[in-house]
């Protein structure tokens, strides 16, 4: 049975995950934004990028549903204990992503999913992309997850996959940084919602998928050329 913590009930279980994160995470009033979003439609299939101390929380609430977690780092995947009761993936990001923060641009030009075999075919009714690192320009950054994303959803939705009035929701973390910003612009559309200082971003998917992919080849023109006039600007 799905657990319905109460909003004040939630609420003390978000600070608790606060004072261990302090600064990193997400912060409280984005973390109550979409964890509530979990309580609200659960039980369902729900992908996280990364692991955190908010992350027995979110399986939790999530309870009777299917939690499945990305995390680049082995040695926080054994720390945590989490992956001893819930569905984890590890990966390589230089390998399975094969993208930095420093070459987005590149990678708006020629994007392409990440090459993680437990998301081939998968849908999910909830993403949240809330890793790898970004913000330095050698971290491999978010540009792949955000695409994936992308392209996953509406595969899944031209496949019949989703039921029909089921809502498909993709969430995007530290959207106040540039290459967030640019790559949800570019990948995901105007956002249905946007949450706290560090800009947690929400997207939702219509019936008839991501409406912005029909324009897809000019959308990603008019990135490149935005990209070509701010060519000295850093992406991080």
């Amino acid at each position: 049975m799905p657990w319905l913590p109460s909003d004040a009930s939630l609420a003390r279980h978000i600070q608790a995950v606060k004072d261990q994160s302090t600064t990193g995470g997400q912060e409280v009033e984005e973390y109550g934004k979409f964890m509530k979003h979990v309580r609200d439609n659960a039980p369902q299939r729900l992908l996280v990028w990364g692991l955190g101390y908010d992350s027995r929380l979110l399986a939790d609430l999530n309870r009777g549903g299917t939690t499945l977690f990305v995390e680049p780092h082995g040695q926080w995947i054994r720390k945590s204990g989490i992956c001893e009761h819930f569905n984890c993936v590890t990966y390589h990001p230089r390998t399975q992503l094969n993208t930095t923060v420093a070459t987005i641009r590149r990678f708006v030009a020629a994007p392409h999913r990440a090459n993680i075999r437990e998301l081939e075919r998968q849908c999910f009714d909830t993403i949240l992309v809330d890793s790898p690192l970004g913000f330095l320009p050698r971290h491999p950054g978010r540009a792949a997850p955000i695409f994936t994303a992308a392209v996953d959803t509406q595969a899944c939705r031209e496949r019949n996959e989703y039921p029909p009035g089921r809502a498909v929701t993709v969430w995007v973390h530290d959207c106040n940084r540039t290459g967030e910003d640019e790559l949800t612009n570019a990948f995901l559309g105007p956002s249905f919602s946007e949450t706290g200082p560090k800009k947690l971003r929400q997207f939702r998917m219509g019936p008839a998928g991501w409406a912005h992919m029909q324009g897809w080849t000019a959308l990603l023109d008019a990135v490149r050329k935005r990209s070509g006039k701010q060519a000295m600007e850093p992406w991080f």
